[in-house]
């Protein structure tokens, strides 16, 4: 990742832990960034693990990846997943969940 991704990733995470504190299971960094077979078209795949998620969370995830967006000229992509249904044995063997669980890097 280059300068300016890795401070968009910084800041988004920074952004998530102020607000929502220990609500805030982890944020994972995946996908092609993560794996080294990006180009400069692949957006920042981020995973969040949250308490429990909300419509405003999921507002506040979006504004901030879409602020960071412009700021930084980059491309957050994020998914949340609530504690409870990432923590379900069906989850656990989806192929995205085992993706994110073996080449995830927390941030």
């Amino acid at each position: 990742m280059n300068t300016n991704e890795e401070q968009a990733v910084k800041e988004f995470s920074e952004k998530l832990r102020e607000k929502y504190g220990n609500r805030i299971e982890s944020i994972r960094l995946y996908g092609s960034k993560v794996r080294g077979d990006d180009d400069r078209f692949s957006d920042i795949d981020l995973f969040i693990l949250a308490e429990e998620k909300s419509e405003e969370m999921r507002g506040f995830v979006l504004d901030a990846a879409f602020e960071l967006n412009l700021k930084y000229g980059v491309l957050l992509s994020t998914i949340i997943y609530d504690k409870k249904s990432f923590n379900r044995p069906v989850t656990q063997v989806t192929p995205f969940i085992r993706a994110v669980l073996r080449e995830g890097i927390l941030t």
